[in-house]
């Protein structure tokens, strides 16, 4: 399970340091949004990797291949993808935005 998360920021990582050859007073229309990114894309797509992962570990700490199915594994692979979707945007995005402009969407109850 560690070694899907170390993957995953690393891909991460590494799409958005592709992406930041913008200046930082430089602001662009065609910005990906990283924040949005993070939480319509990454976020969902590690935490039902780490439910499975949670759900099927063994007393050793790895996966049990008995407390896995079929269906298991395929959501599993699924937002593997998804996961790997995302950060192929984020390495393919030409500038990145850390958050949009207009904070008032960030004080509401889904600020976090």
């Amino acid at each position: 399970m560690r070694g899907v998360m170390l993957v995953a920021g690393a891909a991460l990582l590494a799409g958005g340091l592709a992406g930041c050859k913008q200046d930082a007073g430089e602001a662009t229309a065609d910005a990906l949004v990283v924040r949005t990114a993070m939480k319509q894309q990454v976020n969902p797509a590690t935490l039902a990797i780490w439910d499975i992962g949670n759900n099927a570990m063994g007393d050793d700490g790895g996966i049990d291949p008995a407390k896995m199915d079929d269906a298991r594994w395929a959501a599993l692979a699924d937002h593997a993808g998804k996961l790997g979707e995302a950060a192929r945007m984020m390495a393919g995005a030409k500038a990145l935005t850390a958050a949009e402009l207009n904070t008032s969407s960030m004080l509401g109850p889904d600020a976090l």
